[in-house]
């Protein structure tokens, strides 16, 4: 028995190939909603695919660079196309695989860590933007971190970025509500 009831819903959700995404995916599920799963790799969304469809829900592999603009619009077009329309976004895809102090910082990483953290979550909003917006209803749900709101020695991009993300976040949730859309983060 879940909280809450999606039944009938769909679902776009990034990085659910493993952890935290995953989870999500498989809650949404679980509630009721079918879901297209984005991540780089197949093998881990084959997994998500597998619990969500034995939660006799339907799942869609998209397989997707979401640092990537042109694969970020690929993604939402094809996940239309499978469910019919969007209700739920999830960007979700992110994360930090290092801790540096920042005047040892090489620019390349900060770039990554901002690409993933920040712009494919903005590559979303933009791409599914007229979708849910025109449709006049709809929920973003952007995955942030305390790390955008205090300061974290040691992760400057990953802190900038999600602090970057709940500034994005609160700038749709303003521009978007009059229109029917929610835009979260958490």
């Amino acid at each position: 028995m879940t909280p809450f009831d999606l039944t009938g819903r769909k679902a776009f959700v990034t990085g659910a190939s493993r952890g935290i995404g995953q989870a999500i995916a498989v809650a949404l599920a679980q509630a009721g909603a079918d879901l297209a799963v984005v991540a780089r790799g197949e093998e881990g969304l084959a997994a998500t695919a597998k619990q969500i469809t034995d939660c006799g829900r339907e799942a869609h592999i998209v397989a997707a660079d979401v640092t990537r603009q042109d694969s970020v619009e690929d993604a939402i077009a094809a996940a239309i196309r499978a469910l019919g329309h969007i209700d739920i976004v999830v960007n979700n895809a992110g994360g930090s695989n290092f801790a540096v102090p920042f005047l040892d910082l090489r620019l390349a990483g900060w770039d990554k860590l901002i690409r993933l953290n920040l712009d494919s979550a903005m590559y979303v909003c933009h791409a599914i933007g007229d979708h849910l917006v025109g449709r006049g209803k709809g929920s973003v749900i952007n995955v942030a971190s305390v790390a955008g709101l205090i300061g974290s020695p040691f992760l400057a991009p990953y802190g900038a970025a999600k602090a970057g993300l709940i500034s994005l976040t609160k700038t749709l949730a303003v521009e978007w509500a009059a229109r029917g859309v929610r835009v979260n983060a958490l």
